[in-house]
C-alpha cells in the first residue's frame, strides 16, 4: 500500500473550530472536514458550466444577481460573506483616520453595533467589528473629554 505525503498547513482558528463542529455532526474529524470542504470546492471550481461559474459572473457584474437561481443566490451570498470576512480581517481599523461623524446620520456607533450583531457575518468579522466599535467608543470618549477640558 502506497504512503501519502502529508504537509503541515495552518488554518485560521475560527475556520478550524467551525470545521471541528461541522465535522462532529458529520462523523468526521476537523481535518477530515477541512479535506472534504477542499475536495468539494475543487470539484465545484472545475465545473465550467456549473452554478459556480454563474455565481462568479454575478460577482464580476457580468450577469445580474436577480438572474441567479435560488441555489446560485445562496452561493452568491456565501461568497459575499467570505469577501466581507476577508476585508474586515485585513482592515487596519486602528490606523484609519476617524471621519467627522457630527454631520452624518445614522449614528456610526449603531451602524457598527448592527453590523457586529448580524449572523450572516463570520465570527472573525463580527469580532473585528466589535473591536472597531470599542476603539470608536474610546476615541469618542477621548474627544469628548478633550472638549470638556477646553
Amino acid at each position: 500500500m502506497g504512503s501519502k505525503t502529508e504537509r503541515v498547513t495552518r488554518f485560521d482558528e475560527a475556520l478550524f473550530e467551525t470545521a471541528a463542529a461541522e465535522g462532529s455532526r458529520q462523523s468526521r474529524s476537523a481535518r477530515q472536514q477541512l479535506e472534504h470542504w477542499a475536495r468539494l470546492g475543487a470539484a465545484l471550481s472545475a465545473q465550467v458550466d456549473s452554478p459556480v461559474n454563474r455565481v462568479r459572473l454575478a460577482l464580476e457584474g457580468t450577469i445580474a444577481q436577480r438572474d441567479l437561481t435560488l441555489d446560485e443566490a445562496r452561493q452568491f451570498d456565501a461568497a459575499i460573506a467570505v469577501r466581507i470576512d476577508d476585508a474586515v480581517a485585513g482592515a487596519d481599523f486602528a490606523s484609519a483616520p476617524l471621519p467627522d461623524f457630527s454631520a452624518v446620520s445614522p449614528d456610526p456607533h449603531s451602524v457598527l453595533a448592527d453590523l457586529a450583531s448580524r449572523a450572516q457575518l463570520g465570527a472573525r468579522a463580527r469580532d473585528r467589528l466589535r473591536e472597531a466599535l470599542t476603539d470608536l467608543e474610546q476615541v469618542l470618549d477621548q474627544q469628548q473629554s478633550g472638549e470638556a477640558g477646553r
